[in-house]
């Protein structure tokens, strides 16, 4: 069996009983739900507590709102369980995930990753970059990529070295859950999965759009945005697609 931790909020009864329907073909995973922590009711004092604020917003503008700290709240919550629990290794699960049919069998193709000393996190849904030069392993037609960067956290797995050294060096927070590049920077390992095994909706979702509309654009940073888009595309294809390195795609 493999431990399965899935972040739901009270609130969200909905994505609870979506993600429940998916488990019913997912045997193999022994599944907790975990009360993920809704941050429009934080308190001043918890978040002076828990959270170095002037660092986040430093660092993320006007991207730290109530939900993106609540999310990484909850996920370094789940690091200390994992430790209580002794986890040799877990996955990780935001309640809006979909999951591929043959999820549990492809995760055991990955413990030889898991199960070494070195803190290791694997990244199990797309839109991450990599370099077809940094493969380290391939199975079942799906190849797995040493990355320097990632974002999006639906679904991860995480050992337990990973779970020790995070949950450490995250609190008070001071990142925003997805930040992998932060992680790796911490000394956590992360490597990707190609193609993906665990999708997610399309939109914003409650995050996404707290983010929206906490960054209200004028039109002269409208403007700026759209050609920064463009310059976005020119670096990609120059600087990161000619140099062999590509971005997984979402296919599903």
């Amino acid at each position: 069996m493999i431990k399965t931790y899935i972040l739901n909020m009270e609130k969200d009864v909905r994505k609870r009983a979506i993600i429940k329907s998916q488990l019913e073909h997912q045997k193999e995973l022994d599944v907790y739900f975990f009360k993920a922590i809704e941050g429009k009711k934080l308190t001043e004092k918890e978040l002076s507590e828990w959270v170095d604020m002037p660092a986040m917003t430093k660092r993320y503008h006007n991207f730290v709102t109530l939900p993106a700290i609540g999310c990484a709240l909850s996920h370094w919550n789940v690091y200390k369980l994992m430790i209580t629990q002794q986890d040799r290794y877990a996955l990780i699960l935001e309640d809006d995930a979909l999951l591929s049919s043959d999820l549990a069998n492809k995760i055991k193709q990955l413990e030889p990753l898991l199960l070494k000393n070195d803190p290791v996190a694997i990244l199990l849904t797309p839109e991450f970059v990599y370099s077809t030069n940094d493969k380290v392993e391939s199975f079942d037609n799906y190849d797995v990529y040493r990355l320097n960067n990632g974002i999006m956290n639906s679904g991860y797995i995480l050992n337990q070295a990973a779970a020790v050294l995070l949950k450490e060096e995250l609190f008070p927070i001071q990142y925003l859950a997805d930040q992998w590049n932060e992680i790796i920077n911490i000394g956590v390992k992360i490597f990707g999965v190609v193609p993906h095994l665990i999708s997610y909706p399309d939109g914003l979702g409650e995050i996404g759009t707290s983010q929206h509309n906490n960054y209200q654009k004028s039109n002269l940073q409208k403007i700026r945005h759209y050609l920064a888009g463009i310059k976005g595309k020119v670096f990609v294809f120059l600087f990161i697609y000619m140099k062999g390195s590509r971005i997984s795609t979402k296919n599903w």
